[in-house]
């Protein structure tokens, strides 16, 4: 129901300046509570539900003309770009204008994020991940741990010894040694400019390193995910508990143990349609505390299907800070000890693979790709920083293939009555 009379503001900006400025006029309460009036309106209807307040002030000397922290909408009047514009009908349109644009950021624009990278720089902390800042002394360092390898490995072998064949095994020994990549690609590098110099001052006709196969390293195991078989399964038989709602969740979300662990109450929509991931646990000197999430694209609202909304009700109804707590009053639970419940949960029903939490946001993605839903769609929602992650935790199930085949045949055969099937059939007749 309107605040305000808005035909009073009408009548007011009608009104001749010797009976009200436009000072007094755009800063005047009415104006404002006509625009929170009009803001009510919006925001209800996109089931904001919150009322925002509208400050209008006169100050031409400051150089802000909107802006909004998510409570409150702030528009200097008095600033030169609105007072330059010739009659107050014009002005009131200019005002609205901007008005309408701080709604917007406050429909829209994502304030959590600010607000918790100034929480957690209040806290003298980095958000969301602390930078990967590299001194020259840690460069140097490195140089220098790459240069004694070398050593050890060649000893006092002369470099027109060196064939393009032993610095490939040494390549592949650091591989089999369990060596990062980057200490591969280091290692290569610094044997490809002792080389180079040695070309330079004609100890040696050719550069061996530049004919040595670049060493790759193996592609990573596929994740393990459940069948859709064992989906179902589980969200039939999992006990109608605490843990089972959990596991239901994690598998109809995709969410990370951490930040499921993570989880307060009021990150739950009260209906249980969705989930605001805003934190994660982390692990500091053997205890979880709560931290950012593993990368800013992690921050984001997960939707929750609605056959599992009840799992999502159940467990935001505590008294506890956490849905999952510790031992400890107002500290979250230990992934070690969640993991063992996981576990146990799965162990007692009958024939179920007894795999890790995180295989339920394998799982989901595997699923939700299954159903032919957008990569980048999923992305979103499980919050993966790159597209090439959604894609790595694919799992091509039997069934999948079995179906893709048999849609080649239905497509490609005569009797499978496809589009092609005559033309393949000329083909084997000729």
């Amino acid at each position: 129901m309107a605040r305000v009379n808005h035909k009073r503001v009408k009548q007011l900006l009608n009104e001749k300046r010797s009976k009200i400025t436009d000072k007094q006029f755009f800063t005047s309460r009415i104006l404002a509570g006509h625009f929170e009036d009009i803001a009510a309106a919006q925001t209800r209807r996109y089931k904001y539900n919150r009322r925002v307040h509208v400050n209008l002030y006169w100050q031409p000397q400051d150089p802000n003309v909107a802006c909004t922290n998510n409570v409150s909408i702030l528009i200097n009047s008095g600033n030169p770009m609105v007072t330059k514009v010739r009659g107050r009908a014009d002005r009131y349109d200019l005002i609205t204008g901007l008005f309408a644009h701080e709604l917007g950021h406050v429909l829209y624009t994502d304030f959590l994020v600010t607000q918790t990278y100034l929480q957690y720089l209040g806290h003298f902390k980095w958000f969301p991940v602390p930078p990967d800042l590299k001194t020259s002394r840690d460069a140097d360092n490195e140089r220098a741990y790459t240069l004694r390898n070398l050593k050890n490995h060649y000893g006092r072998k002369k470099l027109t010894d060196i064939r393009a064949y032993d610095i490939e095994q040494y390549l592949l020994k650091l591989v089999r040694d369990g060596k990062s990549s980057s200490t591969v690609a280091q290692s290569r590098g610094m044997l490809f400019q002792i080389f180079r110099m040695a070309v330079a001052n004609d100890i040696l006709i050719k550069n061996p390193v530049a004919h040595a196969e670049k060493i790759r390293r193996a592609p990573p195991k596929p994740k393990e995910a459940f069948t859709a078989d064992e989906v179902r399964k589980l969200m039939k038989e999992l006990p109608e508990n605490k843990i089972g709602w959990t596991i239901r969740l994690m598998l109809a979300t995709g969410m990370r143990t951490q930040e499921l662990l993570a989880l307060e109450p009021r990150h739950i929509a009260k209906d249980g349609s969705s989930i605001n991931i805003a934190q994660a646990v982390v692990m500091e000197k053997g205890s979880p505390v709560i931290g950012p999430t593993k990368t800013h694209t992690s921050m984001r609202t997960v939707p929750v299907p609605e056959m599992v909304r009840y799992c999502a009700c159940n467990l935001r109804n505590t008294k506890e800070r956490f849905i999952w707590e510790g031992g400890k009053v107002d500290k979250p639970c230990n992934p070690s000890y969640f993991r063992s419940q996981f576990k146990e949960a799965l162990g007692a029903i009958e024939g179920m693979r007894i795999l890790t939490p995180h295989c339920c946001r394998h799982t989901y993605v595997t699923q939700m790709l299954a159903l032919g839903v957008d990569p980048k769609t999923i992305q979103a929602m499980v919050g993966h920083a790159e597209i090439d992650m959604t894609l790595y935790y694919a799992h091509a199930q039997e069934s999948s293939k079995q179906a893709a085949i048999s849609r080649y045949d239905e497509a490609f055969t005569s009797s499978g009555g496809g589009l092609y099937g005559n033309v393949i059939t000329l083909v084997k007749s000729g």
